[in-house]
């Protein structure tokens, strides 16, 4: 990378300026890192830089309910479209609605799990 450096300006909002100038104090860059981190790593995702701390409260709860939603998503979506025409026994169609629904839950918290704790 270059030693000479600009200046870079652009107009941005006012509460988008302050969301951005909070996000880098909050994780103790200047505003000139952050935007240098930005720009020169944007596989990061939307984060300024690569340490921002997700309470782990939050981030069971985010693997939890994730998982119960995706799974319940499915128990439905299995429920609806499995024929209940009489070639399936009842009983059979449920626990494999059932089945489907705890096995997508089980990946989706643990991707989320893997997403969260990287």
């Amino acid at each position: 990378m270059s030693e000479i450096s600009r200046v870079v300006s652009a107009r941005v909002p006012a509460d988008v300026a302050e969301m951005f100038e909070n996000l880098c104090k909050t994780n103790g860059v200047s505003v000139s890192d952050g935007l240098r981190n930005m720009i020169l790593k944007p596989s990061t995702g939307n984060s300024v830089v690569d340490n921002i701390k997700v309470p782990d409260n939050l981030s069971m709860l985010l693997i939890s309910v994730g998982g119960l939603a995706v799974g319940t998503m499915v128990y439905a979506a299995l429920n609806e479209h499995l024929p209940d025409d009489g070639r399936i026994d009842p009983k059979l169609r449920e626990m494999l609605c059932f089945v489907g629904a705890i096995a997508t839950a089980g990946a989706t918290a643990y991707g989320l799990h893997k997403m969260v704790k990287k």
